[in-house]
């Protein structure tokens, strides 16, 4: 606890939380594959944790990084070949 500020329910909670979102990346890996990957055994323990930790379920926090990421290729598409020299 000294060292992370945590205790240590919470501190392997949020690295599983971090393992997870980085795995929501790919979306050919399944939510339900994702709670079992990052070592929850239930997976309405892991929705409800997943909550608490990013405030939305993995199925919204995909999709939002999704839309994130597709509006920023469109503002860089866009950007492309307006700058005058």
């Amino acid at each position: 606890k000294q060292h992370t500020g945590s205790n240590f329910l919470d501190y392997v909670s949020g690295v599983r939380i971090s393992k997870a979102i980085g795995y929501l990346a790919d979306p050919m890996i399944r939510v339900g594959d994702i709670c079992y990957m990052v070592g929850y055994k239930s997976q309405q323990h892991f929705y409800k944790t997943f909550r608490q930790y990013a405030g939305c379920t993995p199925s919204e926090y995909r999709t939002r990084a999704f839309d994130r990421a597709q509006n920023e290729d469109e503002e860089e598409q866009k950007g492309y070949g307006h700058d005058e020299i």
